[in-house]
């Protein structure tokens, strides 16, 4: 039984290899806060080259990929080998945005998500972190 990934999936791993090798040095750095320009402008980087928010619809934000279970673990892999930064997340945003893009009205989905990927930090501010001012 060969349980090697296979051509597609180790040529996506050097893609990311590519990424990490090119955009090590732009990162975020520690103590960038959620709201700065730099983790926002970071954050595009990592879901325009599909590398964060890998299956949410363009439409919303994400990168728009069909789900797939290994390249998300090559990501995770390349990302940590390297130390690089792998974008703004958390247990809400991991647990809220499925929920929402499944049960969600369009109205819902269209106040919290957009296309300039602000809908991360605009979650964790006004939702997760301060219930109050939504």
């Amino acid at each position: 039984m060969d349980l090697s990934y296979g051509p597609e999936y180790n040529d996506f791993r050097a893609e990311v290899q590519a990424f990490v090798a090119a955009n090590i040095d732009q990162q975020t750095k520690p103590g960038d806060g959620p709201r700065s320009q730099a983790v926002q402008a970071w954050q595009a980087k990592l879901i325009a080259n599909g590398y964060h928010s890998r299956t949410i619809p363009r439409d919303y934000g994400g990168y728009g990929a069909d789900p797939d279970i290994i390249k998300p673990r090559i990501i995770a892999e390349e990302f940590s080998a390297a130390q690089m930064n792998t974008g703004f997340s958390g247990q809400g945003i991991s647990m809220l945005t499925p929920v929402l893009l499944e049960l969600g009205t369009e109205a819902q989905k269209t106040a919290i998500y957009s296309k300039d990927h602000s809908w991360r930090t605009h979650l964790v501010s006004r939702v997760i972190l301060n219930p109050a001012r939504q």
